[in-house]
């Protein structure tokens, strides 16, 4: 799963919209660019970002979702790949550089490539307001939940990150006496020893350029469909029978 790291973890997660987007509200003009990260080598699957899944290649879903998406102005892929690079181009993305192989590794931090991406764009006189990351393994975005995240962000919000809603059960409990106890069958009937925990997700991140009033706003995602993540084998087969029955939530 494509767990950047690039937003902190602990942090409240926003399920009611009602405040943040106002009836008639409209966002203002910005330039917002879709960065999909997509390097060569991978290790579970051999060219994972340009495998086949149902006639497209697998980085194709994610290019495709950015490019309908009716907020997002430019879409790129930062990859090191040539390759890589030439099928973006064809399912049209732009592919202004290749990244440096020495970011591109399978160690390599994902933000170090977009820290370079971004560099590198800025060095071109491009300088967008909003950057959002589209990870290529979570083929299942569809453009409406981009545009919706979009929405909110311009809010006032220095960034944006889907999460996931990951059960939970401690080993251990603090009783109503404050002693600490081992959370056993009982406990766990009663409800006492499980609660609900979020972790950040890579099916969408986006942050402003520029300060903002609020901080990170987490939006939790629970379709099953777009919580696909393609990284070993048996998940591609699984995007494959995805596509073949007409499951993706378009």
């Amino acid at each position: 799963m494509a767990d950047t790291g690039l937003f902190a973890a602990g942090l409240v997660v926003v399920t009611d919209l009602s405040g943040v987007l106002e009836e008639g509200t409209t966002m203002s003009e910005r330039e917002i660019v879709a960065i999909i990260p997509a390097r060569g080598g991978s290790i579970g699957i051999p060219r994972k970002n340009i495998a086949d899944v149902c006639g497209k290649p697998l980085v194709a879903y994610s290019i495709e979702a950015a490019l309908a998406a009716r907020r997002v102005t430019r879409v790129i892929v930062s990859t090191d790949d040539e390759e890589i690079a030439d099928v973006s181009r064809q399912y049209g993305a732009d592919v202004p550089f290749l990244r440096p192989r020495d970011i591109a590794q399978a160690r390599s931090l994902v933000g170090e490539a977009m820290s370079f991406t971004i560099s590198s764009l800025y060095e071109q006189g491009y300088c967008p307001d909003v950057v959002a990351v589209l990870f290529c393994t979570h083929p299942f975005r569809p453009p409406w939940l981009i545009d919706t995240l979009l929405e909110i962000l311009v809010q006032g919000y220095e960034s944006i990150v889907t999460v996931k809603k990951i059960p939970h059960q401690p080993l251990f409990y603090i009783g109503s006496d404050g002693a600490l106890r081992q959370a056993g069958l009982r406990e766990q009937q009663d409800g006492l020893a499980e609660s609900v925990r979020y972790r950040s997700y890579g099916l969408f991140e986006a942050f402003m350029q520029s300060p903002q009033p609020f901080g990170k706003y987490l939006y939790p995602v629970d379709d099953p469909v777009c919580l696909v993540d393609v990284d070993e084998p048996q998940d591609l087969e699984y995007a494959r029978w995805l596509v073949a029955n007409n499951l993706f939530p378009e």
